[in-house]
């Protein structure tokens, strides 16, 4: 390579790079809506949130694991609070 040529490192492909989502109050207003529906449905809905964050996948895994396993809207509810307001850096 010649002393004039620079190399510069480009993008392997087309695709946008992807931007972290970092949740916050409008996730939890979300969440909070739906509280009173169904467990099958609240569990849902908490996940598809949780999936959202910008967590690692490895704590988001163990959060949605201990979500399908259990019965209780509380549980469910308090796992996927405790993860937004932790993004939100109020940590739990």
């Amino acid at each position: 390579m010649s002393a004039n040529m620079i190399n510069y490192s480009t993008q392997k492909t087309s695709n946008k790079r992807v931007k972290h989502n970092k949740l916050g109050e409008k996730d939890l207003l979300e969440l909070y809506s739906f509280q009173n529906k169904p467990v099958d449905v609240l569990r849902e809905k908490a996940i598809e949130i949780v999936q959202r964050g910008s967590g690692k996948q490895s704590k988001k895994d163990t959060i949605i694991y201990k979500m399908n396993n259990s019965i209780s809207h509380a549980t469910i509810m308090k796992k996927a609070q405790d993860y937004i307001l932790a993004g939100m850096g109020l940590g739990i």
